[in-house]
Formats: C-alpha cells, sequence, structure tokens
C-alpha cells in the first residue's frame, strides 16, 4: 500500500495468498500505481500490461492492513461539559478528502461502517453528474457483525446515513493525481450528542482510512433556517452581521482561505464584495444598509449571492438552498478542510452558533446603528462561547 507517511507492515494479496512486500522507495511505489491506474482507466478491465484486475473502483492486490481499535462504545458517552449549552439546531457537514493513494473510496466506507458502526452510503463510477460527481449508483455500507443493531440512524428525507460522494471538481493530492477524491457528508444533525458524533466519525475516519486534504478541498457546514421558523427580519439579522464580522472571520482562517485568494474566487466569494459590485451599495457601510430595505426572502437571498462567476452559490454564506427550496439550509463554505477534529468540530460549534445568536439580534436600519467590528465583539455579542473564543484567537493572525 503506497502512502508518503508511511504504513506499518504493508501486504499485497494475490490469488488469495499474502506476501509481505519489501521495503521501496515510496517514488518507485507511485510510480506502479501511476502505471496500474494508467492502464485500467477505472473500468473495471484487465490491464494487460501487468496483469492486475481493477474491480469496482480499486486494485485488489493493492491492500492496507486492517486497522482493529474498538471505537464501538464511544458513541454513547456524555457530551463534554462545554458543549451543554450548544443549541438543538439541525447541520450538516460536508467534508472535501482524497484517497492517499489509489482508488480506495468504497474501502473507505467499509471501513467507516465497520469501526463507526454507521450506515455509509458511497456512490460508484459511472457517467458524470452535477458538481463534477457521478449519480449512477451507490452501494449501502453497513456493519454486518452481530452488534450491528446498535447502528445509529438519522432520518430526514432519504439523509438517514453518511455518505461518501464523489467531486471531481476539487483535485487529488499531489504525490497521486489519480487517487479518488469524495466528499464525506453527513446525515442531518442535531445538538451536542451529534457534535460528539462528528467528533467521533472524523476520527475513525482518519485513523482507519488513508486520507489526504489540500487547498483546494474544504469543509461546508449546513446549518437549519427554516423559514417556518426563521423570520424575515430573523434571515437579514444574520446575513447583516455575517457582512459585518466577515474580515473578522476571514483573520483566523488560512490565507487560501480569505477573500480574494485564489480558492475564494473560484469557490466562495466575498459575499461583502458581490454586494458591492452587484448593486448601487458604494461602501462596507452601505452593503450591510442595503439588505435592511428587502422586501422578501428571495429579494435577501439575490443580493447575498448574485449570479456571478461559476454562479450564485459560490460564495461564502450560500443561502441558494433556501432560494431553490431544495433544502432548508444555509451554509457556510470558506473553511478549509481538515483531518484535525478540533478545526472541524469549532467550526461547527462557531456556525450553529452565530445562526442561532445573531438571529435574535435586530436588523441593522441605520449607519449609528453598525456596531464596530472586532474579534471582542464577534465573541461577546454572537458567539458567546468562552471555548470557541479561545481556540479562534489563538488562531487569529
Amino acid at each position: 500500500a503506497t502512502d508518503p507517511e508511511g504504513i506499518d507492515n504493508p501486504k499485497m494479496f494475490l490469488r488469495d495468498e499474502t506476501y509481505e512486500l519489501l521495503t521501496v522507495d515510496n517514488e518507485l511505489a507511485i510510480l506502479i500505481e501511476d502505471h496500474l491506474l494508467n492502464y485500467v482507466k477505472n473500468e473495471e478491465e484487465n490491464d494487460l500490461a501487468s496483469g492486475l484486475l481493477f474491480h469496482r473502483g480499486f486494485l485488489p492486490p493493492m491492500e492496507i492492513t486492517p486497522f482493529n481499535q474498538d471505537y464501538g462504545s464511544e458513541v454513547e458517552s456524555k457530551p463534554p461539559a462545554d458543549l451543554e449549552n450548544f443549541p438543538d439546531v439541525n447541520f450538516g457537514i460536508e467534508l472535501e478528502l482524497s484517497c492517499a493513494s489509489g482508488n480506495y473510496r468504497e474501502r473507505t466506507g467499509k471501513n467507516l461502517a465497520d469501526h463507526a458502526n454507521v450506515q455509509v452510503r458511497a456512490g460508484f463510477f459511472g457517467g458524470k453528474g452535477k458538481g463534477g460527481g457521478s449519480s449512477k449508483g451507490w452501494i449501502t455500507l453497513m456493519n454486518t457483525s452481530k452488534d450491528s443493531s446498535k447502528s445509529k440512524s438519522h432520518t430526514y428525507g432519504k439523509h438517514d446515513k453518511w455518505r461518501l460522494v464523489i467531486d471531481r471538481s476539487i483535485e487529488a493530492n499531489e504525490l497521486n493525481p489519480l487517487s479518488a477524491t469524495f466528499e464525506l457528508v453527513s446525515p442531518i444533525l442535531s445538538g451536542p450528542r451529534d457534535l460528539s458524533e462528528v467528533s467521533r466519525i472524523v476520527t475513525i475516519m482518519t485513523d482507519v482510512a488513508c486520507v489526504r486534504v489540500n487547498e483546494s478541498m474544504g469543509l461546508h457546514v449546513h446549518v437549519e433556517t427554516k423559514e417556518d421558523d426563521y423570520s424575515l427580519q430573523k434571515m437579514i439579522s444574520i446575513c447583516q452581521y455575517f457582512l459585518l464580522y466577515e474580515e473578522i472571520m476571514d483573520s483566523f482562517l488560512p490565507k487560501h482561505r480569505r477573500t480574494d485568494s485564489n480558492e475564494s474566487l473560484r469557490y466562495f466569494k466575498s459575499n461583502k464584495k458581490s454586494i458591492l459590485q452587484n448593486t448601487v451599495a458604494t461602501s462596507p457601510d452601505d452593503a450591510i444598509l442595503i439588505l435592511s430595505s428587502c422586501q422578501s426572502y428571495d429579494e435577501l437571498y439575490e443580493r447575498m449571492n448574485p449570479n456571478v462567476g461559476k454562479g450564485p452559490r459560490y460564495h461564502k454564506l450560500n443561502l441558494q438552498n433556501l432560494k431553490t427550496r431544495r433544502q432548508p439550509t444555509m451554509e457556510f463554505r470558506q473553511h478549509h478542510a481538515s483531518k484535525n477534529v478540533e478545526d472541524i468540530v469549532f467550526w461547527v460549534r462557531f456556525c450553529v452558533l452565530f445562526v442561532y445568536n445573531a438571529s435574535k439580534l435586530s436588523p441593522i436600519c441605520s449607519s449609528d446603528g453598525i456596531p464596530d467590528a472586532t474579534l471582542e465583539s464577534l465573541f461577546d455579542d454572537i458567539i458567546k462561547c468562552s471555548m470557541v473564543r479561545n481556540y479562534y484567537s489563538e488562531k487569529q493572525v
């Protein structure tokens, strides 16, 4: 198994026999793998040049040593004390990843199902669908052990399982450019116990699967904002305070995830700059105040997400799911992908608390009502959580 970080006791399986691999230079291992992947081309055909069979999206002769740590009891553990005040707001995550080498996405899903004791749906390769992915079909992977009845299930429409969704719009890891790229997509989650579930799933994902992240990949957090629960005035407040603190949020994210970075221009444009470029607003204050005059949800969605560049959804705060009625969520798109569990969990907490608390503030209707945008006011007035404040204070640049 090829892995730049190294795998203990890698094995190769040929005709049901197991052989220990000799130690080889990783550069040579990558060349061998590139040769295999270049010849088989993901078509489940025999590779005549090497005699190896490419089947169902991975190379059987290239096997990762099983990982035997038991995580089963952790799902029932009590959430940490500092999450007890975390609101019961529905949320979900999409984490963009690539396999370390080759095309082990199905194997990744199987390992996640086995060790996390959850059901996982993995899309398999076929025709190219929306967003560069495949829409041909799905395989449901689940723990088939005698304890699988403990598997936790969330029901929200058809999305009741963790999913591995093909995503060809992101770049594979540099050392293995032919490796599979995909999103880890959660079911609809809610409250502190499910936030602990995110922590557990990501920990297991990075332990039992060789995955990589790079600068083309992001972490997207969806927060439910049904129009029945969030009045137009509440939605205006959330959007206004997002514009107010956009630069502060930039300051504790990596440079490649900030306004006007190459990645930002492609995948998550500044909402504030788009408003300034596509409305009569002429200053940052005007951009905030112009939202207060919105007379409908759709007018607000259109002002926050003008149809520019690759499309309206490619903004830091994406409201297009609400506009199209696809699902009742706003999406925070600016965060980088990470294998660091704390990075992921704290960003989920930040996004949920931002929506929950900003919605309780009155809309800003005059320039005199615009507060100073500082890290202190963001966490004192909006986030209101010392743990999250301390985490991002250390990251601010």
